[in-house]
């Protein structure tokens, strides 16, 4: 493995695929799928297993249920797919799941790994608290007490089925961004979501380097202005957020992320509801 040629730049299509799923194709190159997940928790987009079946490379961000819920079965039914992931998710994959060690790279903030043409850079970021399931439970009687009896009633099944896996599932970090350079340009992708708990030098340290050609960042409900002054501080030649996590915004019944606001702070750059984005 080895840094693609800064002088040879192949054309890369980034799709969202709904929660924390993202999907990279390089023309004449790798498949790489980031965090993919492929039944639904409420009426969330989401990806389809033919979205990633045809997928060269996993790569799992944290141990979060939209983010690591259906990696397990598709180790399984893809066993010729590796995995790139966080020790923490790897403890689990190996240990309560089954899945052979050898499939799974450790993924270290800092640390680059490389795979075929891709130089891979996990890096490190702080997530808003995270509430276990009685915890989530309580937020949504209190945030949300007219609809949540609805939800039940609505999705009770899926949401049983998520308790499930979760209780097992790692709750603590790293959480981690990956900075690809690959086909001879360099991607980020957050995967989760820039908040204020991110302090700006760090960001300003992931922009060292070769021009981020493309940032791909999650945004959260609340977080519009803070994720897009980070979001200006990488520099990209072009920048694309998304509410990753809309889904679990209208269960606990916040406003919707305010794209607007996002791209107004961020300096100009694209909101996605979903959609793909070319670059060369």
């Amino acid at each position: 493995m080895s840094h693609p040629s800064e002088g040879r730049r192949s054309a890369i299509t980034t799709s969202w695929l709904g929660w924390g799923t993202f999907r990279v194709d390089v023309a004449g190159g790798p498949k790489v799928v980031i965090d993919p997940c492929v039944t639904p928790l409420l009426s969330d987009p989401h990806a389809a297993f033919a979205d990633v079946a045809d997928a060269d490379l996993f790569l799992i961000t944290h141990g979060h249920h939209e983010h690591l819920k259906d990696v397990p079965s598709l180790a399984r039914r893809l066993p010729h797919v590796p995995i790139v992931a966080p020790a923490q998710v790897r403890e689990y994959l190996v240990g309560i799941c089954g899945i052979d060690r050898e499939r799974i790279t450790l993924a270290e903030p800092d640390r680059a790994l490389t795979w075929g043409e891709a130089r891979i850079v996990p890096r490190a970021f702080p997530h808003l608290p995270k509430h276990d399931v009685a915890g989530k439970l309580a937020i949504l009687r209190r945030d949300n007490p007219l609809g949540a009896p609805w939800i039940a009633l609505r999705y009770g099944p899926r949401i049983l089925r998520s308790w499930l896996a979760i209780r097992q599932q790692p709750e603590f970090g790293p959480f981690l961004a990956y900075d690809l350079r690959i086909g001879g340009q360099r991607l980020l992708f957050t995967c989760e979501a820039f908040t204020a708990l991110l302090a700006a030098e760090v960001v300003g340290d992931w922009a060292e380097g070769p021009a981020i050609d493309l940032a791909v960042v999650g945004v959260e409900s609340g977080q519009e202005e803070a994720a897009g002054a980070l979001t200006r501080a990488l520099e990209a030649r072009q920048a694309v957020g998304c509410a990753v996590h809309a889904p679990f915004e209208r269960f606990y019944g916040k406003p919707p992320v305010d794209g607007d606001a996002w791209v107004e702070a961020a300096g100009g750059t694209a909101w996605i509801p979903g959609s793909a984005i070319s670059t060369s």
